[in-house]
């Protein structure tokens, strides 16, 4: 049996981000951070695995931004 890939909703995405929702969404409105799957007409998930790519290369980043890189999302 194939496994389906994990959707979590953007309360789960805040969490394991840390970040809040209006963060993400500022991310998502300049193309930094994974597309959701939509639902519905007013629903919309992420693949798990995309989102722990982003943290994974965000990660990777330490120490190489600029802080006003840093401060632009938050």
């Amino acid at each position: 049996m194939d496994a389906f890939p994990t959707l979590i909703s953007m309360n789960e995405v805040c969490r394991v981000t840390t970040l809040s929702r209006t963060a993400i969404n500022n991310f998502r409105r300049a193309g930094q951070f994974p597309e959701p799957v939509p639902l519905g007409e007013k629903r919309f998930a992420f693949l798990a695995a995309d989102v722990a790519r982003w943290i994974e290369a965000r990660a990777k980043q330490r120490g190489k931004s600029k802080p006003a890189d840093r401060e632009q999302a938050a």
